[in-house]
């Protein structure tokens, strides 16, 4: 996708000169610069940049986690800004599905209970989700380990429940917060195949903040963030 054919399309994420400060009110300067960027649905991007800390800050705005700065955010046509946590947390949680460094999951829940806990925080009868846990993790390829608890499954399979978990929700968008840090170059690569296959197959737009060229390099659009300044240093289709 070029940037011309994002004309007439409305963004799932938008942001419009954030400016935000960092320090404690004795000495600040400026973590963001009047950063503005618009997200469509089905993209594959990567943020980049030598902080760490600046990449998770970034993605918190756009999550809706983070509500101070200065600017405009939208997701979905919302205006985050102007909403309190609580409200941005049920858009969040309708929206968008998080994926973090690490699985976090229950340990004295079974895998299953685990994908299907944000469903059920939702509301959603276990019964009528049940059909839909159960595909999503037999298309992330961990069904067979359902009952299985989280101490008797290796790192790859643990983290492959937290991608399963991050979908049950049907989310437009999915965040991956350094998801491969951990792992070696074969369980990376399967792991970045899957979030490629989750976009291309399944329309869902994936953002991953990550300093690994083995991402940045399948990605279709790639976002470089350094000194509170965000640039597009690749787009293609």
């Amino acid at each position: 996708m070029t940037q011309n054919q994002h004309v007439n399309k409305i963004p799932i994420i938008s942001l419009c000169n954030i400016i935000k400060y960092f320090g404690d009110g004795f000495y600040e300067s400026i973590s963001f610069d009047k950063i503005s960027l618009d997200i469509y649905l089905n993209e594959f991007i990567v943020i980049t940049g030598s902080s760490e800390h600046e990449r998770v800050k970034l993605l918190n705005i756009i999550s809706g986690i983070d509500n101070n700065y200065i600017g405009h955010a939208y997701l979905m046509g919302n205006y985050l800004s102007s909403l309190n946590r609580l409200k941005c947390s049920i858009l969040r949680n309708k929206f968008i599905g998080l994926i973090y460094k690490y699985p976090f999951l229950l340990s004295t829940l079974t895998i299953y209970e685990n994908v299907s806990y944000p469903l059920l925080l939702n509301g959603m009868n276990k019964r009528n989700a049940r059909n839909h846990i159960l595909k999503i993790m037999e298309y992330i390829g961990i069904n067979q380990f359902a009952d299985k608890l989280p101490k008797e499954l290796p790192p790859l399979l643990l983290y492959k429940a937290a991608i399963a978990r991050a979908l049950i929700t049907n989310p437009k968008l999915i965040i991956a917060y350094e998801p491969i840090v951990y792992f070696d170059a074969n369980h990376s690569e399967q792991l970045i195949e899957l979030l490629i296959n989750i976009q291309q197959e399944l329309g869902i737009t994936v953002i991953i903040s990550t300093h690994n060229d083995a991402i940045t390099s399948k990605a279709n659009r790639v976002l470089a963030l350094e000194n509170g300044k965000l640039k597009n240093v690749k787009f293609t289709n």
